[in-house]
C-alpha cells in the first residue's frame, strides 16, 4: 500500500519543479529514520504482539470449552464451529507471531514462558477437539507440543499468491483498474494533485473485498476530508508558527494510526490537513488547493465505487468458492498421505497447508457473506461441516496412533468421489447442501472403528 502512495506521489512530485535529486534523498533519509524507528520498536516491543496473540488464544480455546460443556449439558447449544475456527485460528496467529516475533533460540525467562502457555494452549485445543470428534483416541503429547501446525512454507503462498485465480490478484486488479479511472479523471480535468484521487481509490480498497464494507469505506473518506478540508482552512486562518505546523502534522499522523482501525471517517479528517499544511500554508489563497483535495478524493472514491459494482456480485462469490475448492485439495492431499504413511515429514507439510486454505475459506466466507446473503445462503452449513471435518483431521493426526485414530483409505475414497462430482468453479449454481452432505458423509466412514467383539464395524458416537 505505501509503494503505491509512493509511486503515486513520486511521479507527480517532479511535475511541481521540485528537482529529482532532492526528491531521491529525501526519500531515502525518510526510509532510514522509518526503518530505524521500526527496528528500535520491534527490539523494545517484539514480546507485545505475541503476548497479545497468546492472551487472544486463551480467550478463544476459554470459548470453546465452554461451548461444548454448554452443548454436553443441552443448555443453549453454540455454533461449535464458529467457535472451532475463532480458536483454530488464533492458534494459527499466535504461532506465527511467535516465530516471527521470537526467530531465535528463545533462552529468556519471559519467552519461555509464552512458548510453554503457547505449548499448553495448544494441546488444550486438541484435546478438546479429540474427546468430542474422537473420544476412542488418546492425543501423543509430545507429537502436539514438539511440531507446531504452523503456517506454510513461503514457496507455497507465494506460488497462490501469484496466480491469476488468487484473491491477491483480484485485489490487485481491482486496485489497479480504479487508479487507473481515477487518475484518468482527475488528469483530464486538469486539477493539481492527480495522485490524491489514486490514493484514494487505493486506500478504499486495501482492506476488504466486500462490496458493502468498501462501499461504506469511501464514504467515510470523503465525509471524513470535507470536514478535515474545513479544518485546515480554520488552521490556515490563524496563521501559526513553522513549528507549531510541524507539531500539528505529527499529531494528525499519530492521531491517524489510533483511528484508523476503529473509525475510518475520523481518521480521514485528521488525515487530510496533513499534505494541506505541507502544500499549502505559504499560500495567500488556499481555496483553490481546498478544492482540488475534495474533489480529487470524490473522484477517487468514486472510481473505487465503480470498479466495485460494475464487476458485480459474482466475482466474490467465485473467489469464495475457488476458495473452497483449494481447502478440500488440500484435505485431499493429507488423506492421501495418511493412508500411505501418516508419520512422514510430508504430511506435516501436507497438514500445514491444510489448515491455512480451510482458515482462508473461512475468512473470505465471512467477508464475502454479508454483501450476498442469498447467494451464499447454504454455505455457512459448508463452512461448519467442512471445519468439523478438517480440525478432526488434524487432531488424529496427533494421536498416538493415528493410522488407527481415522479410517483414512475409506475417508480418501469418498472425498475423491466428491471431487470427481463437483462441477468447475463457476458462476453457474451448485448444489451447496447435497455437498454438505456429501462432506459429512467423509468424516462419517471415517469415524467408524472395529469392533473388536464381534468381528464387524460400527460408528462411535460422539459423547454426549
Amino acid at each position: 500500500m505505501l509503494l503505491v502512495m509512493g509511486l503515486c506521489a513520486a511521479s507527480y512530485i517532479p511535475t511541481l519543479g521540485v528537482p529529482i535529486d532532492q526528491l531521491v534523498l529525501i526519500t531515502a533519509l525518510s526510509m532510514v529514520l522509518g526503518c530505524g524507528t521500526s527496528v528500535l520498536m520491534q527490539q523494545t516491543q517484539r514480546r507485545a504482539a505475541v503476548e497479545r496473540q497468546v492472551g487472544e488464544l486463551r480467550t478463544a480455546v476459554d470459548r470453546l470449552e465452554r461451548g461444548e460443556r454448554d452443548e454436553h449439558e443441552g443448555d443453549s447449544p453454540p455454533d461449535l464451529g464458529t467457535l472451532r475456527d475463532a480458536a483454530f485460528g488464533a492458534l494459527f496467529q499466535a504461532q506465527a507471531s511467535l516465530v516471527a516475533s521470537m526467530p531465535r533460540r528463545r533462552d529468556s525467562p519471559q519467552a519461555r514462558a509464552i512458548e510453554a502457555e503457547l505449548h499448553a494452549l495448544h494441546l488444550r485445543l486438541f484435546r478438546l477437539v479429540a474427546a468430542t470428534e474422537l473420544p476412542w483416541s488418546h492425543l501423543d503429547d509430545r507429537a502436539v507440543g514438539g511440531h507446531y501446525v504452523g503456517a506454510p512454507k513461503a514457496e507455497y503462498l507465494l506460488r497462490w499468491s501469484l496466480s491469476l485465480a488468487s484473491p491477491a490478484f483480484l485485489a490487485a486488479r481491482r486496485m489497479g483498474l480504479a487508479m487507473l479511472v481515477g487518475g484518468a479523471f482527475s488528469t483530464a480535468l486538469h486539477f493539481s494533485h492527480p495522485y490524491w484521487a489514486q490514493m484514494t481509490a487505493a486506500l478504499v480498497l486495501s482492506t476488504s473485498t466486500d462490496r458493502i464494507t468498501s462501499t461504506l469505506r469511501a464514504v467515510h473518506r470523503m465525509v471524513g476530508t470535507a470536514v478535515g478540508v474545513l479544518l485546515f482552512f480554520g488552521l490556515h486562518l490563524l496563521h501559526p508558527h513553522p513549528v507549531v505546523v510541524a507539531a500539528i502534522i505529527i499529531a494528525c499522523g499519530a492521531l491517524t494510526q489510533l483511528l484508523a482501525p476503529r473509525h475510518y471517517a475520523l481518521a480521514s479528517v485528521v488525515i487530510t490537513p496533513m499534505p494541506l499544511l505541507m502544500a499549502g500554508m505559504h499560500l495567500t489563497r488556499v481555496e483553490p488547493l481546498m478544492t482540488s483535495r475534495l474533489l480529487e478524493t470524490v473522484i477517487g472514491a468514486a472510481a473505487a465505487m465503480l470498479v466495485l459494482w460494475v464487476q458485480g456480485p459474482s466475482t466474490a462469490i467465485v473467489l469464495v468458492r475457488r476458495q473452497f475448492r483449494r481447502a478440500l485439495l488440500a484435505l485431499r492431499e493429507v488423506l492421501r498421505q495418511m493412508v500411505v504413511d501418516p508419520d512422514q515429514a510430508a504430511s506435516l507439510t501436507s497438514r500445514r497447508n491444510l489448515h491455512y486454505e480451510q482458515l482462508a475459506a473461512a475468512k473470505a466466507l465471512a467477508m464475502v457473506d454479508p454483501a450476498h446473503p442469498e447467494a451464499l445462503r447454504d454455505w455457512d452449513g459448508f463452512e461448519a461441516a467442512l471445519g468439523e471435518l478438517t480440525f478432526t483431521v488434524l487432531v488424529a493426526a496427533r494421536t498416538d496412533d493415528p493410522a488407527h485414530a481415522l479410517q483414512w483409505l475409506p475417508m480418501a475414497r469418498e472425498l475423491d468421489q466428491l471431487l470427481d462430482a463437483l462441477p468447475p468453479v463457476s458462476r453457474d449454481p451448485i448444489d451447496v447442501v447435497a455437498a454438505t452432505r456429501a462432506i459429512r458423509r467423509v468424516l462419517q466412514v471415517g469415524r467408524v472403528q472395529p469392533d473388536t467383539s464381534s468381528g464387524s464395524e460400527s460408528s462411535a458416537p460422539k459423547p454426549g
